[in-house]
């Protein structure tokens, strides 16, 4: 106790007496080194606390602890570096409140620095576990074979309480491996700013990286396998809680047939902004990505590099529910999906949508299965610019406040290609629908709001309004009072409805090939356009319209001029 600069090195310690608190204890030291001794202990194996200036423990052996390998409590400037630790009855390495603490290279459940595991379960506790600690880092270690004792016991790596933390690295030598883990591979909960990057995670029996109430997370270039199928309310990369998550360009890798783990990215009750994207995702149980009750979700990204590539997801590929937003949007770009077991794409209860230029191949039931579409607002500005006593804002784009399904291909459907029901403000425009085995394009319940408009080209003058234009042609305008349903190319090759549409109030200019019913089928709808479409091939009708009807408040303005006030 109480001792400055002490170098403790080159010591063999072998079952030290029951009343010790540990083979190695320094209590209210400074400047520690603790390096290269071999400790076989009935209790803890190296024990620090209080310490002050830089400590180091350094490629020390811990075996047969009957509590933790290495417990430290309290120190600065901690490194904790190359030991290796096996046999323990708790954790390998538990450290607190030590803020900058680096925990690097350490072998936990090994025999030795070569890396023979030193069998089951004979880590008895988390594998490294860090507590309270900011601005700490654990890189480069290999941990294997933990146990549980008990609930949310015998993770590999565990992270609690702490900010600012790295786990792995932007370097592929910073990250972790971890395997064969009783609870999550990899755990970091009630932090924020976390960076987990990197690391290797395989054989966990829940999860295989969890965030827990993560404010500002990320998590990347990790390589997730073999984490339990039974907790289909998990993935193999999980976060419940917390805000602003990224998770991106992950690997979730199983042999094919295995489905070993359970979803393959799950995010639930994110605040904030969250993303998905450029993950690979491959043979697992449940949905390939799963996110609920979650705000301004992008699942993919503006090109195709960022698209998330899902290949034979046991359920949907992506699945969406109860996502809401702040004046932004729901979306879902660019991914590629192929044998999904029920449906490609799955949305229900979301808001401000946007599904775009998705390919999905072979799904086991819907293509696209849409429900309960919603719009925030009726008005979204696009610039506005002050400019002394006038304003200038050419365009402003006022709209459209759509519900956006475009550019997707879909090909070798057991169901539907497009399924909708009960979307606002639909603009089903410019997908590819190939080989679907019911209907091309099935909605129902589709409704407008009449607060959506196109309106551009305003200059304010003095307090006057000149040369304002709503809408674009009237013939050709897409914005006002319409669901719109338009140059989608549809070739259903099983004797199916193309299109049959209930409750809709547009649709036009669609290429139809052979189609075992109606080529367009609408019913019970308002305001609807049905023009330009090109229909081949059909067992029934070529278009089949009844009860249909027009409101009588749809009203275009082309051009509206204002001098010195209206």
């Amino acid at each position: 106790a109480g001792t400055a600069g002490a170098r403790i090195t080159g010591n063999c310690l072998v079952n030290v007496a029951a009343n010790a608190l540990g083979g190695m204890v320094t209590n209210s030291g400074s400047d520690l080194c603790i390096r290269i001794n071999a400790i076989s202990s009935n209790k803890a194996g190296i024990v620090v606390a209080n310490a002050t200036g830089t400590n180091q423990i350094l490629s020390n052996t811990v075996s047969k602890a009957a509590t933790d390998g290495i417990n430290v409590d309290n120190a600065t400037n901690l490194t904790v570096d190359k030991n290796t630790i096996r046999n323990t009855g708790a954790d390998g390495i538990d450290i607190r409140n030590s803020a900058g603490a680096q925990i690097t290279a350490n072998r936990v459940g090994f025999n030795s620095q070569t890396d023979t595991a030193a069998g089951a379960g004979n880590i008895k506790g988390d594998g490294i576990k860090l507590t309270s600690s900011n601005n700490a880092a654990i890189k480069g270690n290999k941990v294997t074979d933990t146990s549980s004792t008990g609930f949310d016991i015998g993770s590999g790596i565990h992270v609690s309480a702490s900010d600012d933390v790295t786990v792995g690295g932007s370097n592929v030598a910073d990250g972790n491996i971890v395997s064969t883990s009783a609870w999550d591979g990899i755990k970091v909960v009630n932090g924020a700013n976390a960076t987990l990057s990197n690391n290797i995670v395989s054989g966990s029996s829940r999860v295989g990286i969890f965030g827990g109430n993560l404010q500002t997370a990320n998590i990347s270039n990790n390589t997730v396998s073999g984490t339990n199928a039974t907790l289909d309310s998990y993935g193999a990369i999980s976060t419940d809680g917390g805000s602003n998550i990224t998770i991106n360009s992950n690997r979730i890798n199983e042999a094919d047939g295995s489905f070993s783990v359970g979803q393959g990215i799950r995010i639930n009750g994110a605040g904030g902004s969250n993303l998905i994207a450029s993950n690979h995702i491959n043979n697992v149980w449940g949905s390939g990505i799963y996110v609920n009750d979650s705000t301004n979700v992008t699942i993919g990204g503006e090109s195709d590099v960022d698209g998330n590539r899902i290949f034979h997801a046991g359920y949907d590929g992506i699945f969406g529910t109860r996502l809401s937003t702040l004046g932004g949007n729901t979306r879902v770009a660019n991914n590629s999906i192929t044998q999904s077991g029920h449906d490609g794409i799955h949305l229900d209860t979301v808001e401000n949508t946007r599904i775009t230029n998705n390919r999905i191949t072979d799904a086991g039931n819907d293509g696209i299965h849409a429900n309960n579409l919603s719009l925030t607002s009726g008005v979204m500005v696009a610039s506005l610019v002050d400019e002394g006593d006038s304003v200038n804002a050419r365009p402003i784009f006022l709209g459209r406040n759509q519900s956006v399904i475009s550019g997707n291909t879909i090909n070798d459907v057991v169901r539907d290609g497009i399924n909708l029901e009960s979307i606002l403000n639909a603009y089903v425009v410019d997908n590819t629908i190939n080989d679907t085995g019911r209907d091309g394009i099935n909605a129902s319940n589709l409704t407008v709001t009449n607060t959506r408009g196109f309106v551009k080209d305003i200059a304010v003058r003095e307090r006057g309004v000149l040369g304002m234009i709503v809408g674009d042609d009237i013939g050709d305008d897409n914005s006002f009072n319409r669901s719109i349903i338009s140059g989608n190319r549809i070739n259903v090759n099983d004797k199916k409805d193309n299109v049959e549409i209930a409750s809709r109030e547009n649709e036009r200019r669609r290429d139809i090939f052979t189609s075992g019913r109606d080529g367009i089928h609408v019913e019970g709808s308002e305001n609807t356009l049905i023009t330009e479409n090109t229909i081949r091939n059909v067992g029934r009708d070529g278009i089949n319209v009844r009860d249909c009807r027009v409101t009588p408040s749809v009203v275009f303005v082309k051009l509206l001029l204002f001098e010195n006030g209206v």
